[in-house]
């Protein structure tokens, strides 16, 4: 994997990008000298609280009272300066970041020449404009603004914009070239798929589910253009809970008979989750003709030759998932959660799976237990111990998962966990006690 994709990885596509100084000595370092309390109310028309400056000092926020509490109370004038690092792939990081955010409908993106080396323009749920302006390859500055016009939003963040970064200009700095487009109207899971490309790991869930989603979409990679790299760890990844009954299938995998270990892998699969293993399918075909047409548009991309079609970006993906399963093949799974996952598919997949988002989500027992389990632990996590306490959490709760624990056991658990109540657990249902075993290692 490439340093940038690493970093990608570590950084995620979070709001708070860690960057360093840009070299121009105008630039803005503390993102509340860029606008007045005065003007941010002139620019909404309202009175607003602040200026509150984020603990990092990167994020500079004015907002009207009740703002989040209230649907009437919608103004807002937030101000970001990260600087770090150069980084070419910011540009793409960020891409993918207001792709990925949903949580304003409807969404309107224009990419822009400037200010700065780049910039994007986001206009949500038709109140919220939103500016990320980069430059350098060291600075990314984004201003929102919410109620007032688009027009008045977009003319007045450009000029926030061109403040914080000390001028209009463009460097020679050259960013990354942009990466292919992952939307909505094409792939079924695109969250999970754009987070792949860039390697941003963290935006993944470690659930059953995306587990087998993943399993599912390098299978269905394979079928059309061979070459998923390491195919034991992504067994040992996509089968965590089924792993030592399938000794047959690993057997293929030692001898390097791909596609009889790929055979087995659908038919499993396809027992387990036939409908997700469609949806997985149809993104893999749609990246691989997406990757056929863009180099010949002649070509028929259902039938891609083997020896060709490793293009650049497919091999990219390919790194990527073997990353993330060699990263993640022994750690125990997150608990389960089938409304995260469907959330993360388009709303044709969500139908074809009869998932509703509009229904209120259900905490799990399993989740419920996780969530006992992470408080049990908070001290220690706190003190330094956090990914062994998430380790252990997530041990248990699949613990209890294997041996069948009823939702109410878990429930139970997740309302009172300490060692006492593990115990009474394992008396009630000994294969627990055998199962847990592993999580004190």
């Amino acid at each position: 994997m490439t340093t940038p994709v690493l970093r990608l990885a570590i950084r995620g596509l979070a709001l708070g990008v860690a960057l360093w100084p840009a070299p121009s000595a105008a630039q803005v370092r503390n993102p509340c000298d860029v606008i007045t309390k005065a003007e941010a109310e002139s620019i909404v028309g309202g009175p607003l609280i602040g200026p509150q400056l984020s603990p990092k000092g990167t994020l500079c926020k004015y907002y009207e009272s009740g703002y989040g509490e209230s649907p009437s109370r919608i103004k807002l004038v937030t101000i970001g300066v990260w600087t770090g690092p150069a980084d070419d792939e910011a540009v793409n990081t960020r891409r993918l970041a207001v792709m990925r955010d949903s949580t304003l409908l409807p969404l309107a993106v224009k990419e822009l020449a400037g200010p700065g080396d780049a910039a994007i323009w986001v206009w949500a749920g038709n109140r919220l404009g939103a500016l990320y302006a980069f430059r350098g390859g060291t600075t990314e500055v984004a201003v929102k603004i919410s109620g007032t016009t688009q027009q008045t939003a977009f003319a007045t963040a450009k000029r926030l914009a061109i403040r914080a970064l000390g001028s209009a200009g463009r460097t020679s700095f050259a960013y990354a070239e942009r990466q292919i487009p992952i939307t909505y109207h094409d792939y079924y899971a695109p969250r999970i798929l754009a987070s792949l490309y860039l390697g941003t790991f963290g935006q993944i869930a470690d659930d059953q589910l995306t587990r087998s989603y993943v399993l599912s979409l390098a299978r269905g990679f394979n079928g059309l253009c061979p070459s998923v790299p390491d195919p034991v760890a992504l067994l040992e990844y996509g089968y965590y809970y089924e792993v030592k009954g399938q000794k047959d299938m690993f057997r293929s995998a030692w001898r390097g008979d791909a596609v009889k270990m790929f055979h087995d892998v659908e038919a499993m699969l396809r027992r387990a989750r036939g409908k997700l293993v469609d949806v997985a399918d149809e993104d893999a075909k749609q990246f691989i003709f997406n990757q056929e047409l863009a180099a010949d548009p002649t070509n028929d991309p259902s039938d891609p030759d083997p020896n060709e079609c490793l293009t650049p970006q497919i091999e990219h993906l390919y790194g990527n998932i073997a990353e993330l399963v060699r990263e993640r093949r022994r750690l125990p799974p997150d608990v389960d959660d089938d409304e995260g996952f469907f959330a993360e598919l388009r709303a044709d997949a969500q139908k074809q799976l009869g998932f509703d988002p509009r229904a209120p989500r259900r905490v799990t027992g399993a989740q419920a237990m996780k969530k006992g389990c992470s408080q049990h632990t908070a001290g220690a996590a706190a003190s330094g111990e956090a990914t062994a306490m998430e380790v252990y959490c997530r041990c248990l709760v699949n613990a209890a998962v294997l041996a069948n624990l009823p939702d109410t056991e878990m429930r139970a658990l997740g309302a009172a966990f300490d060692d006492r109540s593990l115990k009474q657990a394992g008396d009630r249902y000994p294969a627990f006690v055998t199962w847990k075993r592993d999580c004190y290692h």
